[in-house]
């Protein structure tokens, strides 16, 4: 029989050795793409409390507009590490300065 140079208890003992490495590896890109959603799903449920604010008035106008704030606050912090130039953060970024501008009518936070 020729040896091809190919031996299955080789190649799972460097399997083996590598495994720790990639375990770990995809719990931190796991983790990052958990971030990512974290971060659109706060956006998102803030800006339906955005949108709700134009149709309701008095206490539950303010009661949106203070959920909206803390949950935009929520999505930044979820995107924290996140590169300043990233499309999520973006996005967030023009949400916050929409609804600072339309809603609370306060241009000053709008270019923060």
């Amino acid at each position: 029989m020729a040896s091809t140079g190919f031996s299955l208890e080789h190649e799972e003992k460097k399997i083996s050795k590598l495994r720790p490495y990639f375990t770990t590896r995809m719990m931190l890109v796991s983790c990052h793409y958990v971030q990512i959603e974290v971060c659109i799903l706060k956006r998102m449920l803030a800006d339906l409390y955005r949108y709700s604010c134009d149709y309701f008035d008095g206490f539950v106008a303010r009661s949106n507009k203070e959920t909206t704030i803390q949950l935009y606050k929520d999505a930044e912090r979820a995107c924290i590490k996140l590169n300043p130039a990233h499309e999520v953060v973006l996005r967030l970024a023009l949400s916050m300065s929409s609804f600072y501008y339309e809603v609370m009518k306060s241009p000053e936070f709008a270019l923060r």
